[in-house]
This record gives structure tokens, sequence and C-alpha cells, in this order.
């Protein structure tokens, strides 16, 4: 699949032990007797193919001068086939310490403009909008996923689409954390004496 209508006007006459190949547009074939083989294009044969539901016979009917003179045998009818094009979609990947925040889609570093770091096949203008839902806040490992939807005009069946979604992974943060507690003295003075004053020390 390209896009673009293809069509494949190009005919063999057989005569006997006579064989005629045409090139390419080539109607009218001149026999040994001097008569002359004429072929009509007809249905996908004369349209051509653009789409993959497209293909079809290419299709053909034929006449000869002096017809009735020939003896007319099997015809044999060529395929016109549109093939789907290969399409790849991939989400990147990113890792970072747990820091208290989502790392979603947007932090990935090397995104296209539609947020993917791989989008490769489509046709032209043809492709599609995406949605991107995977998000991670704790430490752990999640796929970077996303959804896509075809753009009006952009027909599924023109495409083998193959999607990988990248990884989200937050690790745990390496900054030491602790708490010390005050030190305090007092003259005794028979009452009970406490000081709950603590420092708590994260990385920095």
């Amino acid at each position: 699949y390209d896009g673009a209508t293809h069509t494949n006007k190009t005919y063999t006459v057989t005569f006997g032990e006579e064989t005629i190949e045409g090139t390419e547009g080539q109607t009218e074939f001149t026999l040994s007797t001097g008569d002359t083989l004429t072929v009509v294009p007809t249905d996908k044969g004369a349209d051509g193919v653009k789409n993959v539901s497209d293909s079809d016979d290419n299709a053909f009917t034929w006449s000869v001068t002096n017809e009735s003179n020939y003896t007319k045998g099997e015809d044999t009818v060529g395929t016109l086939t549109i093939n789907a094009k290969a399409v790849t979609l991939t989400s990147g990947s990113k890792s970072r310490e747990y820091n208290g925040s989502a790392l979603t889609n947007a932090e990935v570093e090397g995104k296209n403009d539609n947020g993917l770091t791989v989008e490769t096949g489509w046709v032209g203008s043809e492709g599609a909008t995406y949605s991107f839902t995977g998000t991670i806040t704790t430490a752990g490992n999640v796929k970077n996923a996303f959804s896509y939807t075809l753009k009006e005009g952009t027909l599924a069946e023109n495409y083998t689409i193959s999607k990988t979604e990248g990884d989200l992974t937050i690790t745990t943060n390496t900054a030491e954390l602790s708490v010390a507690s005050a030190d305090d003295e007092w003259t005794y003075d028979g009452a009970t004496h406490t000081n709950k004053t603590y420092t708590v020390t994260f990385g920095e």
C-alpha cells in the first residue's frame, strides 16, 4: 500500500505456437494471419486497485477481426493485489529514582511530536493520534502504555501495525533517610522531663 492507484495493463496473446508478449498499456496485437486482436481492460483491470480490499482480478475482454475464423481457448486472468504496509509504533522508556511525583510519558526523552520514540510506515498524511496512560509513582515498573486512533481517511486494512510499549521504572531513592533525637539535661526538681525534638536527615 502506498496510497496510489495501480494497474498492470500488460497482456500476452497466444495463438497456436505463436506467443506475443505485450508491453505495459499495449492493447492491440497483430497476429500472423494479419488480423488484429484488441484487449479491453474491464473492472479493476481498467480502474486499478488502491486499497487492500480492492485486490481483484486483472479483468479484461478481447475481440479479434474475422473472429468467426478462430477457435477461442481458455483465458488466464491475472490478479492485482495491494499488500498491507508495515507500521511501527513504539513508546519510549524512562527510569529514575523515587521523588514522590508520578513518572509519565511526559518525562520520556527522545519523543517525536506524537509522543512516540519510533513511528514509521504511514503513507503521506495518513496516521493516528495517540493517548498515553502509563504512570507510576512508587518504586516498581509499568509499561508506557498508549492507545491510538486512526486519522480520518486512514484505513486499518492497509496497514499491519506493530505496537511496542516501553517501560516506566521508578527505583528506590538512594539518599539515606535518618532521624536524630535531641540531647537535653536538667537539675533535679522532682518533675518529669522530656525533649521531643527530632531532626530528620534525607540526603542533603
